[in-house]
């Protein structure tokens, strides 16, 4: 279900929520990423966690939410987590303070 690793999780996100996948971290071998998806009314959120290697429970404990996305379709959010690894800094940074065209004073 994990893709062979063990990760522990609050039971809550467990019982109410998808898992769509792991990201594992090329800086820091000890960290994952791992996103679970829910529905909510017509959106599709994605929750993106940390979860950090525990050398005692020989696990990956959840760490803290970072951040959730909403899609239209649970096909969007699919797209947008196996493309999250390839996205660069910039990026990601519009993407987590995003803009409203209609409030901007750009001409």
């Amino acid at each position: 279900m994990y893709s062979d690793v063990k990760i522990n999780m609050p039971d809550e996100i467990l019982q109410k929520m998808q898992f769509e996948g792991n990201i594992f971290s090329t800086a820091k071998t000890d960290v994952i990423i791992t996103g679970f998806s829910e529905q909510n009314g017509g959106d599709h959120i994605l929750r993106i966690y940390q979860l950090s290697y525990n050398h005692f429970t020989n696990t990956h404990d959840f760490v803290q939410e970072l951040e959730a996305f909403s899609f239209g379709t649970h096909k969007d959010l699919v797209d947008f987590f196996d493309k999250l690894p390839q996205l660069n800094g910039i990026e990601m940074l519009m993407l987590l303070n995003p803009i409203s065209l209609n409030n901007t004073s750009f001409n």
